[in-house]
């Protein structure tokens, strides 16, 4: 086993400033890929609970309001006080980069999650019950199934491109542009 599974903590950084600047959009699309599993670094893990728990309460994720809630858990210092707060807050200029820095961390979570898998799964290969062995490698699937959801986000997407541009010749008197075809 690596003595540090993989992470990226300047997109952990980066995902959390999206989160403080614009919550309401944010928190929805970071619970939807993982919430706060998705942090390798606990003080991101502490932060974001803070910041969407803040949040859920339809109150403004301010630095006041992320030291205060922080404080309240006695876990402020180990999340480096209000100067690691402010560079998180300042570590993006625009919270339209989440799905970006979402991905990166994302994917590192997947890769985490494939290396505990397969750590499981090897010591009940060698020393476990079959049962275990086999439930074991059965984790596979559940992280290639969430891996899937990044392809499915993309087709929707280019989905909702298509009904634009349908929608868009409708309004221009129905004719859709395109190659001529005989």
């Amino acid at each position: 086993m690596p003595t540090k599974l993989p992470s990226d903590l300047d997109s952990e950084r980066a995902a959390l400033s999206c989160v403080m600047q614009d919550p309401v959009e944010a928190v929805p699309k970071v619970e939807e890929r993982g919430g706060e599993a998705l942090f390798y670094d606990i003080r991101h893990k502490y932060i974001y609970r803070a910041a969407s728990g803040i949040s859920s309460r339809m109150e403004k994720v301010d630095l006041i309001a992320m030291q205060a809630a922080l404080k309240a858990e006695d876990v402020i210092d180990l999340c480096g006080g209000i100067v690691y707060l402010t560079e998180i807050l300042d570590a993006v200029a625009s919270p339209s980069t989440l799905p970006h820095y979402l991905e990166k961390i994302v994917e590192k979570h997947l890769r985490r999650e494939v290396v505990q898998a397969a750590d499981v799964a090897s010591q009940a290969a060698l020393g476990g019950e079959p049962d275990e062995m086999w439930a074991a490698c059965a984790s596979f699937q559940g992280i290639s199934e969430k891996s899937q959801v990044r392809e499915r986000a993309s087709l929707k997407d280019c989905l909702g491109e298509i009904v634009d541009d349908i929608q868009d010749a409708a309004e221009s008197g129905g004719a859709l542009l395109g190659v001529s075809s005989g």
